[in-house]
């Protein structure tokens, strides 16, 4: 998608030489919970069949992983928008190409969730 595209263009016009670690990420934040909930809600607008009729938000706390999770893992993306011209779009634009690509691709079943 978009990571990919702007790689490539960067490759292409001979930015290689700006080597380094880079943040990037679309536009905006969402936790994980309004992200499921935007795809349901997108799902429903286009006439998906949801196979699960909502989604629970729960505490960061009450979902264990082995690592610890930083309270917030918003990414700081200036340094590829100054050095490498990336900018990439809001994350709720994504999300709808994304979504329409899905629905697009998936021929056999009708479903999500």
């Amino acid at each position: 998608g978009d990571l990919a595209l702007a790689i490539r263009e960067n490759v292409l016009m001979r930015k290689a030489d700006r080597y380094g670690t880079y943040h990037l990420a679309h536009h905006g934040y969402v936790s994980w919970f309004g992200f499921a909930q935007e795809i349901f809600a997108l799902a429903r607008i286009r006439g998906l069949e949801l196979k699960i009729s909502n989604c629970i938000p729960i505490k960061s706390l009450e979902y264990l992983t082995p690592a610890n999770r930083p309270f917030s893992s918003r990414m700081n993306c200036d340094k590829a928008k100054q050095l490498l011209e990336i900018e990439l779009p809001h994350w709720r634009t994504a999300l709808n190409v994304c979504l329409d690509l899905y629905i697009k691709e998936s021929t056999n079943d009708n479903s999500i969730g």
